[in-house]
């Protein structure tokens, strides 16, 4: 008979040797042909540093702010067929804050006649849509919400046309425990065991999408259950909670599949740019073509918890059909 440590690893690869085969098929597809940068050149906190951008194209914004600075402004022109902008965050301070603003006298400053398009936290590895149609002339303002915001900073932006309405979901493969002491294991009379009984749940921006049926006394599950939900074609991202759990008498018991303090293993997909993002605000991975046309899908992912009791992982991935 197999010891529990090496079922556990044949377990696992099994579910890992889809993901690297997947890093020998095509490359996804990238939204932009190429990227324009806007390199951040002093003094720039009111005569903007300034750039051209279309639609699918790029736009590459860094700099840094220092102690005796309050902004740094960019100002870039949009062709008109955009009707979308992406605005992805990079691995920016809480400290700082950006603004889009519409240039309305197209003088590239900042000034009382400028309309305020957006204003938010600069945030980390976040992601904004907003809609520009119409507005061809724009201003990018970083700031910071203190004295001392000194930090350095970086924005991708995407112009695009209008996605249409799709739909985002999830496959649950499988999942297995870190040891075999961690979920029901008792031993009755006869040498019968007791495992776990798995089941999942899933939620898609806070609202339900999916439960799947319960394994029963199985510390190895394979669910292979998927569900999906439409999206508009307005919206930037998605959140996925992923919450395993052990069917028991009484009170259920839920598995830690979360590398943080949490259990429940909180993922952002991010539309424009296909980059999954984890708990940590690490990107997990890249959405890539599909077998069919028209559909994403992203490489096999792993959840997996610290808790040494209760710790489990979990093989999942997301699909985005039509997009």
């Amino acid at each position: 008979m197999q010891s529990q440590p090496l079922r556990t690893a044949i377990f696992s690869a099994l579910f890992l040797s889809t993901a690297i085969l997947q890093l020998f098929a095509p490359l996804p597809s990238k939204a932009a042909t190429f990227t324009r940068i806007i390199r951040d050149r002093e003094p720039n906190n009111i005569q903007a540093n300034t750039g051209t951008v279309v639609v699918d194209q790029a736009l590459s914004i860094s700099g840094q702010l220092s102690n005796r600075q309050d902004s740094d402004l960019y100002a870039f022109t949009v062709n008109g067929a955009a009707q979308s902008l992406v605005i992805t965050s990079g691995n920016n301070s809480a400290r700082l804050s950006y603004a889009v603003l519409e240039d309305t006298n197209n003088n590239g400053r900042r000034d009382f006649s400028d309309r305020v398009v957006l204003l938010t936290s600069a945030g980390n590895n976040t992601q904004r849509q907003l809609n520009i149609q119409g507005k061809t002339r724009l201003l990018f303002q970083v700031f910071g919400n203190s004295r001392n915001s000194a930090a350095a900073y970086s924005f991708r932006l995407l112009p695009q046309k209008q996605r249409r309405d799709s739909q985002v979901g999830i496959e649950i493969r499988g999942a297995n425990v870190k040891t075999s002491e961690s979920f029901d294991n008792r031993t009755f009379s006869g040498g019968r065991s007791a495992r776990a009984d798995f089941y999942v749940k899933v939620n898609l921006d806070r609202r339900r999408l999916l439960k799947t049926r319960t394994i029963k006394n199985n510390d190895f599950p394979i669910f292979n259950q998927s569900a999906f939900r439409k999206i508009p074609g307005t919206q930037g991202e998605v959140k996925f909670e992923i919450t395993m759990m052990d069917d028991d008498f009484g009170r259920d018991d839920q598995a830690d599949i979360s590398p943080g303090s949490a259990r429940t293993f909180k993922v952002r997909y991010l539309i424009a740019t296909g980059e999954i993002v984890g708990p940590d605000n690490q990107v997990l991975g890249q959405m890539g073509a599909g077998p069919l046309g028209g559909n994403k899908i992203s490489p096999v992912l792993r959840a997996a918890g610290n808790d040494r009791k209760r710790g489990a992982n979990l093989f999942f991935r997301i699909i985005h059909k039509g997009s």
